[in-house]
């Protein structure tokens, strides 16, 4: 099992957790992933805050993050595969690379269609508004890389409490339910982030973070 890129990474690690848990269990357990990525995040927010003074500056940072990622070598070695995945090892012909494609294709057309035109249309506004959020902060409202790491963690812990609520939502009601009213509530609360000041802003960022995670879960 080679070392997956980043993105490689997250993906892997949704799909262990799905083949791993119960249908019943599933909704939960992507909103603990999603939680347990969010403190990684709090993190990284943490060391903004003395971004002026690690020497290189914001440099550190990556080279910080590059370290962390060493105990990728140690997991991928007592890690198991999950018994679905043997269980279809040991069954499964040889088949075509595209075999998969081809059958999901010929028989779930329109929900993946669907399903990919949501995922391009979140993405397309979210590499936007995620990625300039710290830098709005701090030209339009003034505030220090503190001031952000402040905000980042004390509303991103807030709002980690809701991804695991989330799951067990999406348990009890369905997944399409969940997926809309998450998506209607994180494009409500990202125009209010980027037009609102004083206490509406953080609680804005709020909202946008705790339904951001609930999509990832």
């Amino acid at each position: 099992m080679r070392v997956p890129l980043p993105r490689q990474r997250e993906a892997i690690a949704l799909i262990y957790v799905i083949e791993m848990l119960p249908a019943r269990h599933r909704g939960w357990g992507v909103g603990f992933l999603a939680a347990m990525g969010g403190i990684g995040s709090g993190a990284a927010s943490l060391l903004y805050a003395l971004v002026g003074y690690l020497p290189g500056g914001w440099r550190a940072l990556y080279i910080i993050a590059g370290i962390s990622i060493l105990y990728i070598v140690w997991l991928r070695r007592v890690l198991p595969e999950t018994t679905l995945f043997d269980r279809h090892a040991k069954s499964a012909m040889k088949q075509n690379i595209w075999q998969p494609v081809l059958e999901i294709f010929r028989f779930h057309r329109r929900a993946m269609t669907a399903i990919a035109l949501i995922a391009a249309a979140f993405v397309f506004q979210l590499s936007a508004t995620i990625n300039f959020m710290s830098k709005y902060l701090q030209e339009t409202h003034h505030y220090a890389p503190q001031e952000v790491s402040l905000l980042f963690i004390v509303a991103g812990s807030i709002a980690l409490f809701g991804t695991t609520t989330a799951g067990r939502i999406s348990d009890h009601i369905g997944r399409r339910p969940t997926l809309i009213a998450a998506l209607l509530l994180n494009c409500a609360a990202t125009i209010a982030f980027y037009n609102s000041g004083g206490w509406l802003l953080p609680l804005a960022w709020i909202i946008s973070l705790f339904s951001f995670l609930q999509l990832k879960s």
